[in-house]
């Protein structure tokens, strides 16, 4: 499919279901940012790997 060969319909609602897509994810990160639990987990997580805390993938026995 490409661009030349949709309707504007179409078109219309490809571009509806971006933006929806978007607006959604925005509206998730306001959330999860409003959260106090979380952003301190985010700091956190942060100060693990300034200190080495973490291990690499390769030291994970999956």
């Amino acid at each position: 499919m490409t661009l030349e060969n949709l309707t504007i319909d179409e078109f219309k609602i490809i571009v509806k279901s971006v933006v929806d897509e978007s607006i959604e994810e925005h509206l998730e990160d306001l959330e999860a940012l409003s959260s106090k639990a979380y952003v301190n987990s985010i700091k956190e997580s942060r100060n693990e790997i300034e200190n080495g805390e973490y291990f690499d993938l390769e030291e994970l026995d999956v």
